[in-house]
């Protein structure tokens, strides 16, 4: 924001009753002008946190497909300045990049993006970043209509100190293409994996009794945001969805709904899984 300010000087007579003369003074008036906004293109030099350089070499970044791209990290040891034109010392090879979100896209300045780690020939490929558990999969987040910067961070913090998994993170200060995007996060992406959500994958042959049990991913999510039409909403009414025989009991006292569709079952619903904590946070 810039501020505009004028000085305004008023002349006028004061009569000195005593000496029976006239005085001249002058009243300035000091007046802040705050409608004036403007924004200018910050320019990062150093910053403490890591700092994450990414290059399309021109191409623009879309909702889907991904487009091929190259990223490095600076990170120096010990809390240390990092500087943008220091080498990369983290991570310096290619990805794929995409936007990420729904409504996000639309109408927030600040994007979200997805990335994934990409060998030469755009296949993925696993590495840790920041000191994070090897994976292919990652978030950029950038929390834009929360100014604290960190509601997402603390809800994952506060829930994997009760033992269960949450996305770890870092936070990094982005630069896209030479333009600064500000402090953003860098998320572990929610997905199967050992080092994640460590949970079996179902094979199509796995659908009763015991192969059911274990543990689940369930999105709830609305539409998508262009109302394409895209998604499956189920037909129940959620109310009256206990007593609807779309509902099985399986082995871990936990209640799932299963929908059939082209030959396939498709978990949509489940309250409660068998999976035990593990003994200290992840």
């Amino acid at each position: 924001m810039q501020l505009s300010f004028i000085f305004v000087a008023v002349v006028g007579p004061l009569r000195d009753m005593r000496k029976n003369t006239d005085r001249y003074i002058i009243v300035l008036f000091f007046i802040v002008f705050l409608p004036f906004v403007t924004t200018a293109q910050v320019v990062l030099d150093s910053t403490r946190l890591p700092i994450v350089i990414i290059n399309t070499s021109g191409g623009t970044i879309v909702n889907e497909p991904k487009i091929p791209a190259t990223m490095g990290i600076i990170a120096n040891d010990n809390g240390s300045y990092n500087h943008t034109t220091d080498p990369f010392n983290d991570y310096d090879g290619n990805i794929g990049i995409e936007l990420r979100g729904s409504s996000s896209q639309a109408l927030f300045d600040k994007k979200n993006y997805g990335i994934e780690l990409w060998t030469g020939v755009e296949q993925d490929t696993s590495a840790s970043l920041l000191g994070l558990p090897a994976e292919e999969d990652w978030v950029l987040h950038g929390p834009y209509s929360d100014k604290s910067l960190m509601r997402n961070v603390l809800t994952f913090e506060l829930w994997s100190r009760t033992g269960w998994y949450g996305s770890r993170f870092r936070y990094i200060e982005l630069i896209i293409n030479n333009g600064y995007k500000g402090v953003y996060v860098l998320m572990e992406k929610i997905k199967r994996d050992k080092n994640r959500v460590d949970i079996s994958k179902l094979t199509e042959t796995e659908n009763n009794g015991d192969d059911l049990t274990g543990g689940y991913i369930v999105k709830l999510d609305k539409f998508d945001g262009t109302n394409s039409g895209e998604g499956w909403a189920s037909p129940y009414d959620p109310i009256k969805r206990s007593a609807d025989p779309c509902f099985k009991k399986i082995g871990f006292s936990g209640i799932i709904c299963q929908h059939q569709r082209h030959g396939k079952f498709r978990l949509v619903f489940i309250i409660v899984s068998k999976a035990n904590p593990p003994s200290k946070p992840i």
